[in-house]
């Protein structure tokens, strides 16, 4: 099994929508990862937080940003189909 380590995620509300976006940063041992949220806006990182891996279980996983981005972009635009 891999590691979880410096792969890009989003993460989701109750209604399936895209709550989170950032990149696993570093393990810290005993099942807890520092990752880093990112912005809607630009992308830039805005903060850090440190998740037990039983907190990620619905999260989605990219290995690379430019698929992070694209799978970004079709969520929101399914999304906003959603709320007309």
């Amino acid at each position: 099994m891999g590691t979880i380590v410096g792969l890009y995620f989003h993460t989701f509300d109750d209604q399936r929508l895209i709550e989170r976006q950032g990149c696993v940063v570093c393990e810290l041992g005993d099942q807890y990862y520092l990752v880093e949220y990112c912005s809607w806006v630009h992308g830039f990182a805005t903060n850090m937080g440190i998740v037990n891996i039983s907190g990620m279980s619905l999260w989605r996983f990219y290995k690379t940003q430019d698929c992070w981005r694209e799978e970004g972009e079709k969520l929101n635009a399914i999304a906003a189909k959603r709320r007309k």
